[in-house]
Protein backbone atom coordinates (compact mmCIF):
# COMPACT_ATOMS: atom_id res chain seq x y z
CA UNK A 1 0.00 0.00 0.00
CA UNK A 2 1.14 3.62 -0.49
CA UNK A 3 2.21 5.91 2.05
CA UNK A 4 4.76 8.59 1.43
CA UNK A 5 6.99 7.14 3.84
CA UNK A 6 6.68 3.23 3.65
CA UNK A 7 9.26 1.08 2.59
CA UNK A 8 6.70 -0.72 0.80
CA UNK A 9 5.59 0.25 -2.64
CA UNK A 10 2.95 -1.59 -5.32
CA UNK A 11 3.20 0.39 -8.76
CA UNK A 12 0.62 -1.44 -11.57
CA UNK A 13 0.83 -0.43 -15.07
CA UNK A 14 -0.97 -2.18 -18.42
CA UNK A 15 2.15 -4.00 -18.95
CA UNK A 16 5.29 -5.28 -17.05
CA UNK A 17 8.47 -6.81 -19.05
CA UNK A 18 10.70 -9.29 -16.63
CA UNK A 19 12.90 -9.85 -19.74
CA UNK A 20 13.12 -13.23 -17.97
CA UNK A 21 10.04 -14.68 -19.12
CA UNK A 22 7.16 -13.55 -21.78
CA UNK A 23 5.58 -9.83 -21.00
CA UNK A 24 3.11 -9.85 -18.77
CA UNK A 25 -0.39 -8.05 -18.89
CA UNK A 26 -2.03 -5.62 -16.11
CA UNK A 27 0.66 -6.35 -13.43
CA UNK A 28 1.80 -5.04 -10.15
CA UNK A 29 5.21 -5.09 -8.67
CA UNK A 30 5.75 -4.90 -4.73
CA UNK A 31 9.13 -2.95 -3.83
CA UNK A 32 10.13 -3.10 -0.62
CA UNK A 33 13.29 -0.90 0.24
CA UNK A 34 13.73 -0.41 -3.41
CA UNK A 35 13.89 -4.15 -4.17
CA UNK A 36 11.50 -6.12 -6.48
CA UNK A 37 10.24 -8.55 -4.31
CA UNK A 38 7.17 -9.81 -6.11
CA UNK A 39 5.42 -9.30 -9.53
CA UNK A 40 1.28 -10.07 -8.70
CA UNK A 41 -0.99 -10.44 -11.85
CA UNK A 42 -3.85 -8.11 -11.76
CA UNK A 43 -5.34 -4.56 -12.48
CA UNK A 44 -4.52 -1.89 -10.30
CA UNK A 45 -5.96 -1.86 -6.50
CA UNK A 46 -6.42 1.92 -5.01
CA UNK A 47 -3.74 2.02 -3.17
CA UNK A 48 -1.18 1.40 -5.85
CA UNK A 49 0.80 3.65 -7.54
CA UNK A 50 -0.79 3.08 -11.10
CA UNK A 51 0.72 4.26 -14.15
CA UNK A 52 -1.74 3.51 -16.56
CA UNK A 53 -0.92 2.71 -20.01
CA UNK A 54 2.38 2.19 -18.91
CA UNK A 55 5.13 -0.18 -19.66
CA UNK A 56 7.81 -1.07 -16.62
CA UNK A 57 10.90 -2.34 -17.98
CA UNK A 58 14.38 -3.26 -15.87
CA UNK A 59 16.85 0.10 -16.56
CA UNK A 60 18.29 0.30 -19.47
CA UNK A 61 21.82 -0.43 -20.12
CA UNK A 62 24.20 2.15 -21.89
CA UNK A 63 27.47 0.05 -22.28
CA UNK A 64 29.25 2.79 -23.93
CA UNK A 65 29.00 6.39 -22.88
CA UNK A 66 30.93 9.20 -23.07
CA UNK A 67 29.74 11.25 -20.22
CA UNK A 68 32.28 14.03 -20.50
CA UNK A 69 31.56 14.61 -24.16
CA UNK A 70 27.99 15.51 -22.99
CA UNK A 71 27.92 19.15 -23.92
CA UNK A 72 30.22 18.28 -27.67
CA UNK A 73 27.03 16.86 -29.37
CA UNK A 74 25.97 20.55 -30.21
CA UNK A 75 29.00 21.08 -31.65
CA UNK A 76 29.28 17.91 -33.64
CA UNK A 77 29.83 18.58 -37.40
CA UNK A 78 27.95 16.25 -39.65
CA UNK A 79 29.56 14.27 -42.96
CA UNK A 80 32.94 14.33 -41.58
CA UNK A 81 35.42 11.34 -41.78
CA UNK A 82 36.24 9.28 -38.61
CA UNK A 83 39.92 11.01 -37.90
CA UNK A 84 38.62 14.43 -39.01
CA UNK A 85 35.64 13.46 -36.03
CA UNK A 86 38.40 12.05 -33.60
CA UNK A 87 40.45 15.39 -34.17
CA UNK A 88 37.42 16.73 -33.27
CA UNK A 89 37.43 15.16 -30.13
CA UNK A 90 40.19 16.24 -29.03
CA UNK A 91 40.23 19.30 -29.78
CA UNK A 92 37.60 19.77 -27.52
CA UNK A 93 39.06 18.01 -24.49
CA UNK A 94 42.15 19.95 -24.76
CA UNK A 95 39.56 23.70 -24.14
CA UNK A 96 37.90 22.15 -21.25
CA UNK A 97 38.61 23.33 -17.50
CA UNK A 98 37.59 20.81 -14.33
CA UNK A 99 34.23 22.95 -13.99
CA UNK A 100 32.59 22.46 -17.77
CA UNK A 101 33.76 18.81 -17.77
CA UNK A 102 31.88 18.46 -14.22
CA UNK A 103 28.68 20.18 -16.19
CA UNK A 104 28.98 17.91 -19.28
CA UNK A 105 29.23 15.01 -17.00
CA UNK A 106 26.45 15.76 -14.65
CA UNK A 107 24.07 16.55 -17.98
CA UNK A 108 25.11 13.21 -19.39
CA UNK A 109 23.79 11.61 -15.97
CA UNK A 110 20.21 13.37 -16.07
CA UNK A 111 19.34 12.71 -19.48
CA UNK A 112 20.32 8.81 -18.78
CA UNK A 113 18.37 8.52 -16.04
CA UNK A 114 15.40 10.70 -17.65
CA UNK A 115 15.72 8.16 -20.39
CA UNK A 116 15.37 5.51 -18.23
CA UNK A 117 19.42 4.19 -17.87
CA UNK A 118 20.36 2.58 -14.88
CA UNK A 119 23.72 1.23 -15.75
CA UNK A 120 26.48 3.24 -17.59
CA UNK A 121 29.76 1.94 -18.66
CA UNK A 122 31.82 5.43 -18.94
CA UNK A 123 34.58 5.92 -21.15
CA UNK A 124 36.36 8.81 -19.36
CA UNK A 125 38.61 11.53 -21.00
CA UNK A 126 40.39 12.15 -17.77
CA UNK A 127 39.01 10.38 -15.07
CA UNK A 128 36.41 12.52 -13.13
CA UNK A 129 33.37 11.05 -13.82
CA UNK A 130 34.00 8.35 -10.96
CA UNK A 131 33.40 10.49 -8.05
CA UNK A 132 30.42 12.15 -9.78
CA UNK A 133 28.81 9.05 -10.58
CA UNK A 134 29.60 7.81 -7.12
CA UNK A 135 27.39 10.47 -5.54
CA UNK A 136 24.50 9.76 -8.85
CA UNK A 137 21.77 7.27 -8.61
CA UNK A 138 23.42 5.36 -11.54
CA UNK A 139 25.02 2.08 -11.28
CA UNK A 140 28.43 2.28 -13.45
CA UNK A 141 31.92 1.06 -14.66
CA UNK A 142 34.43 4.04 -15.48
CA UNK A 143 36.88 3.06 -18.04
CA UNK A 144 39.80 5.46 -18.42
CA UNK A 145 40.59 6.19 -22.15
CA UNK A 146 43.88 7.53 -23.10
CA UNK A 147 43.13 9.00 -26.63
CA UNK A 148 45.14 12.35 -28.10
CA UNK A 149 47.90 12.54 -25.08
CA UNK A 150 50.65 14.84 -24.85
CA UNK A 151 54.04 13.18 -24.51
CA UNK A 152 54.89 14.22 -20.81
CA UNK A 153 51.50 12.10 -20.24
CA UNK A 154 52.05 9.51 -22.20
CA UNK A 155 54.90 8.92 -20.68
CA UNK A 156 53.32 9.24 -17.00
CA UNK A 157 51.57 5.74 -17.95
Amino acid sequence: MYRKNNPEKIFAARWVLPITEPPIEWARILVRKGKIEEIKIGKPEPLDINLGMAIITPALVNAHTHLDLSGFQQRFSRGIDFISWVEQVIEYRSKRDELSILKDIQQGIDQSLRHGVGLVGDISGVGISRDVLKESKLAAVVYFELLGLKEARGNFF
